[in-house]
């Protein structure tokens, strides 16, 4: 590789023909493998492109998912604030007012 860098560095007007000739020749030799090598990268690239596409829309995912979580989380205290309030005012009634309610109650149903 360093040979045919020189080859192609040595190239000036002067001596275009012979030097030209010697990177022709040189280069014959290795273009088949650059051509491989430069049909693999071409791959590579696919893939790679491929995999950053697949990577952003699993990172698009992972944020959705990450909402609705925290979408959750919050209705989940929302509910939990709830019940804790009715708590607090069922706690707040007098044990003779929800005997009361109570056996009320048990009347109601009994008529139905």
């Amino acid at each position: 590789a360093r040979a045919i860098e020189a080859a192609l560095d040595g190239i000036n007007p002067l001596n275009a023909g012979k030097k030209k000739e010697e990177a022709l020749s040189m280069l014959k030799k290795w273009f088949p493998q650059m051509e491989n090598f430069s049909g693999q990268l071409k791959k590579y690239k696919v893939t790679i492109n491929d995999l950053l596409a697949e990577n952003e829309k699993l990172e698009a995912r992972a944020k959705a998912s990450e909402k609705g979580k925290m979408k959750d989380t919050m209705e989940r205290a929302k509910l939990k604030s709830e019940l804790d309030n009715l708590q607090r005012l069922v706690d707040r009634i007098p044990p003779d007012i929800l005997a009361e309610l109570k056996r009320q109650q048990r009347h109601t149903v009994k008529e139905r």
